[in-house]
């Protein structure tokens, strides 16, 4: 999709496109919640799920947030 945003300073609007949004994802909830909070034990696959998901619909700014304690742990 094209969209049109001339202002003074950009005259040549022909290139601009609709960027995808970054997302932040909640790394630890949602390891935890795709478990089913089972004996409540983390899940990576939970997270390697949800940015497969996302990569293949061509979000490429996706970042997961956890916490420094999972650092070293995969």
């Amino acid at each position: 999709s094209k969209i049109s945003t001339a202002t003074n300073s950009d005259t040549d609007s022909s290139d601009t496109s609709i960027p995808h949004d970054v997302y932040i994802i909640d790394g630890i909830d949602l390891a935890y919640s795709y478990n089913n909070n089972n004996n409540n034990s983390f899940s990576w696959r939970g997270i390697e799920i949800c940015l497969k998901y996302l990569h293949t619909h061509g979000h490429k700014k996706v970042f997961v947030v956890l916490p420094y304690s999972l650092k070293h742990h995969r």
